[in-house]
């Protein structure tokens, strides 16, 4: 086995001049131009789990977008926020905490700890059910999935909108790994890294990375410097158990921890705010709308750790698959919701209202899936999938633990 490592350096605009490099390649013979104009012609199958089973994207009768990993790498994207870039009809809008994914206008606007969205996020297959720890950084990617809604019969509750499934490899009995570095606007800095391998005949490992920084792209006149740089360290490692082809163990731990100053970036609306009748208090432009002028440092600071427990099991006529779940989030917001320098020396309602914010969640998940492995009617089971049918039975169970507390 050999290890490969590849190293990638990318700056924000560089694909113009690749445009340039590319122009000499046009100038080959036609041969080769009808050549590789007929291999760009071919249709690649592209192989999607949008029905809870991998099947041609062809045979599937749902509205679903699917993008592969390496799409997604030559596009930038950094962060799951960022897919609006490649998936259309998808947006994403932030409300404090969370990152609230729109598809077909449907989205929710209530941050709370307890507030599930009508968009759901998948992380391999595993539901996640806390908003506010779903803005993270995507690391080394599969292929993700965008269903259009509903969705509710194959997945459930909060798929009203759709659902994004981002999937990433499982781990290779081959080693291999790479690195990619990227720097862009605002000094943002990004490095990522993946390592697979093989332990024994039967064992795979394969280790996810992913950290960044940027400066911030606005400006807090009242302390005079940079404001809303975002700041994220994320990991995730799996451990693959095969002992035949027919039966798989997946076992996945994740880390995601974010420090993102642009989500509370602003400022009030058409500087309307009761503190414009006290000239002394400095406050932002309303014409410049990167700028800010609290007295703190605004933020959101969402940190969440995972373990899950995937299985699959070929039966013959039947597949057999579970999905355990355990996640623990984190999250503190100290913001001070009037916008401007207000300080509690002014009187009255002119005082400034800062308040921190503090949630702390666990989240339990079990699932039991038996799905059909063909169209005909397996021994011992129903005459009615005779018909050509293919069917699906599960039986999930899901537990939530929210706490919030609030202090001015």
């Amino acid at each position: 086995m050999t290890l490969r490592r590849r190293i990638r350096l990318s700056v924000a605009d560089l694909s113009r001049s690749r445009l340039l490099v590319a122009v000499p390649a046009l100038l080959g013979t036609y041969a080769s131009g009808a050549i590789a104009q007929e291999a760009a012609s071919a249709l690649q199958e592209v192989v999607v789990t949008a029905t809870r089973r991998a099947e041609s994207m062809q045979d599937v009768p749902i509205a679903v977008s699917a993008i592969s990993g390496d799409a997604i790498a030559k596009s930038g994207v950094a962060e799951i926020r960022d897919l609006l870039q490649v998936v259309p009809g998808l947006y994403f809008v932030q409300a404090n905490q969370s990152a609230q994914p729109v598809i077909r206008g449907i989205t929710s606007t209530n941050p709370g700890v307890a507030d599930e969205p009508n968009v759901a996020i998948y992380v391999d297959g595993i539901y996640q059910p806390d908003s506010q720890a779903n803005n993270f950084d995507l690391l080394r990617t599969e292929r993700v999935e965008v269903l259009r809604g509903p969705q509710g019969t194959l997945f459930g509750r909060n798929a009203t909108g759709g659902l994004i499934n981002y999937i990433t490899p499982d781990p290779s009995f081959d080693t291999s790994g790479d690195i990619a570095l990227r720097y862009g606007r605002f000094n943002a800095r990004q490095m990522r890294g993946y390592l697979t391998t093989g332990l024994t005949d039967q064992f795979a490992w394969d280790l996810n990375a992913s950290y960044y920084e940027d400066d911030g792209y606005g400006r807090n006149i009242l302390l005079d410097k940079d404001a809303g740089e975002r700041r994220s360290r994320s990991a995730r490692t799996k451990l693959m158990y095969r002992p035949s082809e027919e039966a798989k163990v997946v076992l996945a731990l994740g880390y995601n921890n974010v420090k993102d100053y642009g989500a509370m970036l602003s400022q009030p609306f058409k500087d309307n705010t009761i503190a414009r009748q006290y000239p002394a208090v400095i406050r932002p432009n309303p014409d410049k709308p990167y700028q800010t002028a609290v007295p703190v440092d605004e933020y959101i600071h969402p940190r969440a750790l995972s373990a899950a427990l995937q299985t699959q099991f070929e039966l013959g006529a039947v597949n057999l698959e579970t999905a355990t779940s355990y996640q623990h989030v984190k999250g503190f917001q100290p913001a001070d919701y009037d916008g401007t320098a207000a300080g509690t020396a002014l009187p009255g309602a002119a005082r400034g209202q800062f308040i921190q914010n503090r949630t702390r969640a666990d989240y339990f998940s079990n699932e039991i899936r038996l799905l059909s492995n063909s169209t005909g009617a397996p021994t011992g089971l129903p005459a009615s999938t005779a018909s050509g049918r293919r069917w699906i039975s599960a039986c999930p169970f899901t537990r939530a633990h929210p706490r919030t507390r609030g202090s001015p």
